[in-house]
């Protein structure tokens, strides 16, 4: 997959957990659950990202093996569908997907730890250092 694919998946998939986190604990400390509509829209619309950051995306994980960069998009999205089919179950117990987003924010974690680790020990500027700050990452 040419690089600059592989960077906008890791981008938007990274985009669309942070948000759907993000949007599942606003939700709970309001008392009340995301719609499955409500996760699609979220879905959507973090995946609608500007020409502009994706151009950034590639830029900033230039420097990383194109196989590292399918490995880290591979467990995005994976993670990704288990937060999207897991805030969607009406079956799935509140303790269910608080697991889920908790796993959906180790992830998000674990991914930009390993990108930084690859970028010199930098995290690239922007949204991925964003990320790291709004999910609690250390």
């Amino acid at each position: 997959m040419p690089i600059v694919e592989i960077t906008s998946l890791i981008f938007t998939g990274m985009n669309t957990l942070a948000k759907l986190v993000t949007a599942y604990y606003s939700a709970r400390k309001d008392q009340r659950q995301l719609s499955s509509q409500e996760v699609a829209t979220i879905q959507q619309s973090a995946a609608e990202v500007p020409t502009a950051k994706l151009k950034q995306a590639k830029s900033r994980l230039s420097v990383i093996d194109s196989d590292i960069l399918e490995t880290i998009n591979g467990n995005i999205d994976k993670e990704k569908k288990r937060l999207i089919d897991a805030l969607k179950d009406p079956a799935n117990s509140q303790q269910a997907k608080d697991e889920a987003c908790e796993r959906a924010n180790s992830v998000i974690c674990r991914e930009l730890k390993r990108i930084a680790k690859l970028n010199g020990g930098k995290l690239p500027p922007g949204d991925y250092k964003k990320w790291w700050e709004s999910h609690g990452c250390a």
